[in-house]
């Protein structure tokens, strides 16, 4: 089990492809929960995080990147975290091969 933690500051433009592509690479190969932490933003990001249904945690304005983090590993259910950018800079299928380091996961 895992929770991807996408921080996110006026991500509307790629934040919905970035959690498909994440759900498409984890789903029925471990439980997960993707939450998206809004740091602010002042375009739809929140509205699009919400629509994806992922879990959301909203600042009510821009806090940074290190916080946004944090925020993201304070509402996490799993003790397993990995972080996941909001901008499409990282490819979804990295996540298996980062999951096949951990002992439990190989």
């Amino acid at each position: 089990t895992i929770s991807v933690v996408i921080p996110a500051y006026n991500e509307e433009e790629h934040l919905e492809s970035v959690i498909k592509s994440i759900r498409k690479v984890l789903e029925n190969k471990l439980d997960y929960e993707i939450i998206v932490v809004d740091d602010g933003s002042t375009d739809s990001t929140l509205v699009v995080a919400k629509e994806n249904k992922a879990k959301v945690f909203s600042h009510g304005c821009n806090l940074g990147y290190g916080r946004a983090l944090k925020s993201g590993v304070k509402v996490a259910k799993y003790s397993d975290i990995i972080f996941f950018d909001g901008d499409d800079s990282f490819y979804a299928d990295d996540i298996l091969k980062l999951l096949k380091y951990a002992d439990k996961y190989t």
